[in-house]
Order: C-alpha cells, then sequence, then structure tokens
C-alpha cells in the first residue's frame, strides 16, 4: 500500500522541486497530485486501522505468528498462514 504511493509521491516532488519542469500548468498539476496521493494514503490507512479495530474487537485477534490478509470485498480478515 504504501510503498507505491511513497513511491509516486517522491517522484512527483523530486520532478516539482528538480527545476525542470518551467510550464506553470504542468507544475500546478504535480502539486495536484501530490496532494491526491497524501489524501489517497489517508484514506487507505483508515480502511486498514477501521478493519483491523473490528477485527480485534470480534475476539479474531491473536498474538501468535501467521500472515493475515484483508479482503475489502468481503469485509473481512483471514489468517493465510
Amino acid at each position: 500500500m504504501g510503498s507505491v504511493n511513497d513511491k509516486a509521491r517522491r517522484q512527483s516532488e523530486q520532478r516539482l522541486y528538480s527545476g525542470d519542469v518551467k510550464n506553470p500548468k504542468e507544475l500546478t498539476d504535480l502539486q495536484h497530485e501530490i496532494e491526491s496521493l497524501g489524501r489517497r494514503r489517508d484514506t487507505l490507512e483508515t480502511d486498514v486501522l477501521e478493519a483491523l479495530m473490528a477485527f480485534g474487537g470480534a475476539g479474531g485477534y491473536s498474538d501468535g505468528p501467521g500472515i493475515w490478509t484483508f479482503n475489502r470485498r468481503a469485509g473481512r480478515i483471514t489468517q493465510v498462514a
């Protein structure tokens, strides 16, 4: 989740501040893209936290090892391994 958005955001910021982009419209578009990526990340983080809270509240939390996945369509977290 974060690594793709972080990479895209870093690339956009690098282009924005590099001085290579001279067109004001393109600079504005880059600023909007960076803001949009930030909002998207916030939304994804909120979704994950809500899912974890719902999962923990259902008594399904385990301190044991395992790999867990959240199926957004099904609205549940399941243990993979």
